[in-house]
């Protein structure tokens, strides 16, 4: 198939989206990206497909194969964008409904292209103290606080988790702060979460 091809099966696969939906899209971007493999944004085109009709675990393989290649145009950026975007969409319509291991898996690609992505770190956090996790729970929630130390909502779920694990003393400040927090996603957080379960801390690959 001629890079030409490429092209048009590519911009089919984007009305199809448009126009119908992303299931009947899938084919075209395969094809695309049969045809030209270096074209970043075919890839991504055919992640935020599969992510749209919930194979997310086509969509995590996918990227894994992608992931040595890198992004370098602004085109390529948005389509990354685009599927980060539908993957935490998702998420958030799942952690709704109580499906936490859909959830946690929309959860896992999105910081595996984005291992600083605060909105599903936070949701990680939220699903660990739902299902009995608390210190995972607690890990998340100090790391997200760490990022952004102003955002009130995560003082406020810090707080009531702790009232939960039945530290009264001294208030979520007080035992967040004489935590010394990492704003990365430590090794053994990796191990116990499921949300990073398959991630090593030097997967950022952007």
């Amino acid at each position: 198939m001629a890079p030409a091809d490429a092209s048009v099966h590519y911009q089919f696969g984007l009305l199809t989206c448009k126009v119908d939906a992303p299931g009947p899209a899938i084919p075209h971007f395969v094809n695309a990206l049969r045809a030209a493999p270096e074209r970043s944004a075919y890839w991504f085109a055919l992640a935020g497909a599969l992510v749209e009709v919930d194979r997310i675990g086509e969509a995590r393989a996918l990227m894994e194969r992608f992931r040595d290649r890198g992004v370098s145009d602004e085109e390529s950026r948005a389509a990354l964008k685009d599927v980060v975007d539908h993957a935490f969409s998702l998420a958030q319509a799942r952690f709704k409904e109580g499906a936490f291991p859909v959830a946690e898996a929309s959860l896992d690609l999105i910081l595996f292209l984005d291992e600083t992505h605060s909105g599903a770190t936070y949701l990680a956090a939220a699903i660990a103290a739902q299902t009995g996790r608390l210190q995972q729970a607690f890990d998340l929630f100090s790391i997200v606080i760490d990022r952004e130390p102003d955002n009130a909502t995560y003082f406020a779920s810090l707080g009531a988790l702790l009232m939960t694990m039945g530290d009264n003393g001294g208030g979520p400040s007080g035992r967040w702060r004489s935590r010394s927090a990492s704003t990365r996603i430590s090794p053994s957080l990796i191990r116990t979460c499921p949300a990073y379960s398959r991630k090593s801390p030097d997967m950022a690959w952007r």
